[in-house]
């Protein structure tokens, strides 16, 4: 090879990554940081998106055991009022 193609080509890119190897580094380590803050947004996307179905899963349940819980208090209600009823009517 002719001198000067050694003296421009390679000791030119010799000096290149001399000077920019901190910025080069730096992009990298910018690039490999963006990609992780990626996925970390991605998989806390679907953690709230599991949180909010289990939520709504257990509200639904929540719902069902009220109602449910609603029903005997009014049965055992309607069951005393029936009671004080009868021992209201013996008195007399």
């Amino acid at each position: 090879m002719p001198r000067e193609l050694i003296e421009t080509g390679a000791a030119s890119m010799a000096d290149w990554i001399q000077d920019w190897w901190a910025q080069l580094l730096m992009f990298a380590g910018v690039v490999m940081w963006a990609a992780r803050l990626e996925g970390r947004s991605t998989q806390n996307t679907k953690d709230l998106v599991k949180l909010e179905e289990r939520l709504m899963r257990q509200r639904a349940e929540d719902i069902k055991n009220r109602s449910r819980d609603w029903d005997q208090m009014q049965a055992s209600i309607a069951e005393i009022q029936s009671d004080i009823k009868k021992l209201l009517a013996r008195e007399n």
